[in-house]
Formats: C-alpha cells, sequence, structure tokens
C-alpha cells in the first residue's frame, strides 16, 4: 500500500512537471507566432468602390500654330511662358516680304469697304433704280406711241445726212485743188478786213487826241464833263468794233493763207474719218427709223414690259434703303479678305500659354513652318482608358484620386468629365475613353506625365470595414480572426464562472456578414467585431483549430 502511494505520487508529480514544461514550451511557441502576425485594428468610416486607369496629362486645349503664306518674320511679340488671349499677335511677318495677292488684298479691302460705306450711306442706288425705272416706261411708251420716236427718228436722219453732207464738203476742198478767182477773193476779202480794222484804230487814235485836247482847253467843267462822257462812250464803242474787226481780220488772213498752202495729210486724214463717222451715224438713224416705221412688234413689247418689271422689282428692293443681301455680299468679301490678310500673322485662337516659340525675327519660313504651340493650362485633363468590364460602372461626375509616379507623396482630385460612348478594340481588348478634370493640380502637374487614377465608383459612408487580407474562409462561412485577451483559455467576454487570470495569447475566429467592398476593405453587416479589434492580416495556415463559435485557439497558460 505504501509503495503504491509513492508510485502514485511520483507519477502525480511527473504528470505536473510535464504539465509545467509543456506549457512553457507552448508559451514559447504562442510568443513567437504572435510575433510574426500582422494586425489592423478595426475601423469606422468610408468605404469606396474605385475603377482604376491610368492616361497621360493634358491641357484642357491644345494647339500648334502655323505660317499660312511664306515670306520673312518681322516681329515676335510672344515667348515661352508669356500668357495670351484671344485673338492677341503673336508674330507678324514683314510687308515687303509678302506676295503679291496678299497686296492686292489690302486693296481689295479698301474698295470693297468703300462700296459698302456708300450703300450704307448714300442715296445714288435708289437713285439709279428710279431712273431705270423711268426710262423703261418711257421706252415702253415710245413702243406703244410709235409717233414720236418715227419723227424723231426722221429728224435724226436728216441730221445725220446733214453732217454727211457737210464731211464730204470739207473732204472735197482739201481734196481739190484751189481756183485762182477763190484765192483772189479771199485776198479780197482779207483787203476789206484789214482796211476796216485800220479805220477802227485810226477812230480810236483820233478819239484819244481828243480827250487829250479837251483836258486843256478852257471850258465850264460841266461842259468838260459832259464832252468826256461823250468821248468815253464812243471809246468804248470802237474798242468792242476793235475786237469784231481784228477777229474778221484774222479769219480772212487765215484762209487766204490756207489757200495758199497745199493740204496738211492729217487733215484729209482727219475729213476722212468725219465722213465714215458721218455715214455710219446716217446708217445707224435710217435703222433705226426702219425698225419703228411700221411700229413695235409684239416681241418688242414682251421684251420692253420685262424690262421694265425688272426695273421696278430693282427699285421696290432698294428704295427703303441697302437690302440686306447686297450688305451680305459685301460684308462676306470683307470677311473672306481679312482672312487673307491675316494670314500674315500668327494670332492666338484662344487664352493659353505659350508652351513653344520657335519663330525668330528675320527667320524666313513658308506656309507650314511651325511658329508656336498654345495651351490652356488653367483646366488639366487626364484621358484614361477603361476596359468594358469596368465602364458601366463609370460616370460623369465621379469623383477622382490621380497620382503620379513623378510627383512623390501627393494625391491629387478632380471627376470625371466625359465617357466616350463608343470603345476603341486594339488586338481583341476593347476600352472606352474617360475624360478626367484635375480640381487642384499645381505646378508639378505637367501636360504629358502619366497618372494612375482611382475612379469612386460608389461610397458608403460610416460604416465597420475590415481588411480584405484578413476574411477567410472557415467551415463555409467568412471569418475573420481576431486577436483578444483570454482568461483560463475562455476568450474575454465569455469568462467560465469563478472567474480566472487574463492573457493576451487567444486568437478567435469571428463569423462575419459582408456587404460594400473596395480594393482594400469590406462592409461588415454583421459579427461580433467592435471598432478597435484586432485582426490578423496574415493567420498561420496550420494550428488554428476550432469554431467560428468564438472559442479561443491556441491559448496557452503557464
Amino acid at each position: 500500500m505504501k509503495k503504491t502511494l509513492i508510485i502514485i505520487s511520483i507519477i502525480v508529480a511527473l504528470l505536473i512537471g510535464g504539465f509545467l514544461l509543456f506549457g512553457r514550451f507552448s508559451q514559447r511557441q504562442m510568443n513567437a507566432l504572435l510575433a510574426n502576425l500582422e494586425t489592423e485594428s478595426v475601423q469606422r468610416g468610408t468605404l469606396s468602390s474605385t475603377v482604376g486607369a491610368t492616361g497621360t496629362v493634358r491641357a484642357n486645349q491644345s494647339a500648334y500654330l502655323i505660317w499660312k503664306i511664306s515670306g520673312q518674320v518681322e516681329q515676335v511679340l510672344a515667348n515661352v511662358g508669356d500668357t495670351v488671349n484671344a485673338g492677341d499677335s503673336l508674330a507678324n511677318l514683314a510687308d515687303t516680304s509678302l506676295p503679291s495677292y496678299i497686296i492686292l488684298a489690302q486693296a481689295d479691302l479698301v474698295n470693297t469697304q468703300n462700296q459698302l460705306d456708300t450703300l450704307l450711306n448714300s442715296s445714288l442706288q435708289q437713285a439709279e433704280a428710279l431712273k431705270a425705272v423711268e426710262e423703261a416706261e418711257q421706252a415702253l411708251d415710245d413702243a406703244l406711241n410709235p409717233g414720236v420716236a418715227q419723227a424723231q427718228a426722221q429728224a435724226a436722219i436728216a441730221t445725220a445726212q446733214a453732217d454727211l453732207d457737210t464731211a464730204e464738203t470739207q473732204l472735197a476742198i482739201l481734196k481739190n485743188p484751189v481756183s485762182q478767182a477763190a484765192i483772189d477773193q479771199a485776198y479780197a476779202n482779207m483787203l476789206l478786213a484789214e482796211n476796216k480794222l485800220n479805220k477802227t484804230l485810226d477812230s480810236i487814235e483820233k478819239i484819244e487826241r481828243d480827250r487829250t485836247k479837251l483836258g486843256t482847253t478852257p471850258m465850264p467843267a460841266e461842259m468838260r464833263r459832259e464832252f468826256m462822257k461823250g468821248l468815253n462812250k464812243a471809246l468804248e464803242g470802237l474798242n468792242f468794233s476793235r475786237t469784231q474787226d481784228q477777229l474778221a481780220y484774222d479769219r480772212a488772213n487765215n484762209k487766204y493763207e490756207g489757200l495758199l498752202e497745199p493740204p496738211d495729210p492729217q487733215d484729209v486724214a482727219l475729213a476722212e474719218a468725219a465722213v465714215f463717222a458721218a455715214q455710219a451715224q446716217l446708217d445707224d438713224a435710217n435703222l433705226q427709223y426702219n425698225r419703228i416705221k411700221d411700229g413695235a412688234s409684239p416681241a418688242d413689247i414682251a421684251v420692253l414690259e420685262a424690262q421694265l418689271a425688272d426695273a421696278q422689282r430693282e427699285y421696290a428692293r432698294v428704295q427703303n434703303g441697302a437690302p440686306q443681301e447686297d450688305v451680305t455680299i459685301l460684308e462676306t468679301q470683307i470677311a473672306a479678305t481679312q482672312a487673307t490678310l491675316q494670314q500674315t500673322k500668327i494670332l492666338a485662337p484662344f487664352a493659353g500659354t505659350i508652351t513653344l516659340a520657335q519663330s525668330q525675327p528675320g527667320d524666313l519660313v513658308s506656309a507650314g513652318t511651325l511658329a508656336f504651340r498654345l495651351d490652356d493650362l488653367s483646366s488639366m485633363l487626364v484621358d484614361l482608358n477603361v476596359s468594358e468590364i469596368d465602364i458601366p460602372l463609370v460616370q460623369p461626375g465621379q469623383q477622382v484620386i490621380a497620382t503620379f509616379d513623378a510627383i512623390l507623396a501627393k494625391e491629387y482630385h478632380g471627376q470625371v468629365v466625359s465617357v466616350a460612348p463608343v470603345g476603341d478594340t486594339v488586338n481583341g481588348i476593347t476600352s472606352f475613353t474617360v475624360t478626367v478634370e484635375l480640381s487642384d493640380a499645381d505646378a508639378e502637374v505637367r501636360s504629358g506625365m502619366t497618372s494612375a487614377v482611382s475612379i469612386i465608383t460608389s461610397a458608403v459612408d460610416d460604416v465597420l470595414m475590415v481588411p480584405n487580407r484578413a476574411i477567410r474562409l472557415l467551415d463555409g462561412e467568412r471569418v475573420v480572426y481576431v486577436l483578444r485577451d483570454s482568461v483560463n483559455g475562455t476568450p474575454e467576454g465569455r469568462l467560465p464562472s469563478g472567474g480566472g487570470s487574463a492573457h493576451l495569447n487567444s486568437i478567435v475566429p469571428i463569423s462575419v456578414t459582408l456587404g460594400a467592398s473596395s480594393d482594400l476593405y469590406s462592409e461588415v453587416l454583421s459579427g461580433d467585431l467592435s471598432v478597435g479589434d484586432k485582426v490578423i492580416l496574415n493567420p498561420p495556415s496550420d494550428g488554428l483549430t476550432g469554431s467560428s463559435s468564438g472559442q479561443g485557439l491556441l491559448g496557452m497558460h503557464p
């Protein structure tokens, strides 16, 4: 009996020692396990679902500005970095180097502008239209009442015949020799004109002497004035006669001398031309008379009526001022000419910043030569290629977060501004262009940079979240492993009756029901989790046994 008690005591001592030894070994094993675990606290916050894509930054607007014509650059008015407004002149060509059609366009612009000013400010167009109506009415009236026109045509024939006779007579005089009798008669006429002129000159001289003598002859003053008045009146008449007599003498003398000289060939040619013109005028007069002598034909009446209707329509069109269609035509011509002239300079098509300047004063350029690049940097955009799988989730207005490899530790924000309705297929993969506008871009963000963009397609506020890395599948249920305090091997919150001592050695699987999720986190709809619970991100794949009921695993105590 005593021996049996000793054996039992030894066995009990061995069991107690083994238990204590195993406990210390298990604790060391647990400590080593806990040291390698990664944990993260359960938190409450906003859960966002995102679609990720990469793209290239570009300015809101960009344009390469090129020269439209050849020439030599005279002025460069903008440099890289300058901010310009729409319509600002950036550079221009020297006038002396411009093509001829540009120079002619400058004159065309002045002429067309003058035409427009005249059209808008002058009544000439209305007056001419009214005159055309009156002339058309008169022509129609003459055709309907030919008597007056026939008489006028006959008078025109008579006048033309008289002109022809005169021209033929003059030509005959020039071509035929002058008779001696005509020469003698011309000489006699010259002598008579000369004698008459001399008599008039003698009379003038006599009155001049009488006036001088009257001034020295004693007589009453009143009588002297009367005599002087008579002499002055006589002298006035003689001076008029002297002028007439001088002209008569000159004509007679010229005629006499002309008869003595042979005819000038040029005079003969002019006389022959006069005969030809007079004959043509007579033929036209006869033709006109023959056309109207029997009255106007129905066709002539129809033409005259149509001409009158056209004239009346034109007057109705212009009588209240310049017709808008005429103004529009001239304004269009002016705009076209101005566009041609603007080819001599580079104009900013929109407000922006000069990001490239190629032209320098003195450069010889041709059509197509690059001058500037202009970018509207007021808004920075990112064009993304989103796969056809994700594109149904993307809509304009969704918020985005953008990062750049070239800009460290910095996030930018913005929103989706457009989603392409049609996709592009390359190598069998279809993607859609999504354009994002950055709202807080700074000077570090430059056109051409590559950006990684996350589009927030949905967001749930104030939810309990666990990392996706912590979620595992246990017995067909989704669980997370939580590191919790334990009391005598029982997780805190499930203490056995009688109490015990607490240890931080329990890994507890907690069954959870999940809701929305993102790339990193999932929403916890139900489960024994609270804010601050530490979930294990890398639970060991072996040594974890038990169920999702909350029973602690690997809970060892010394």
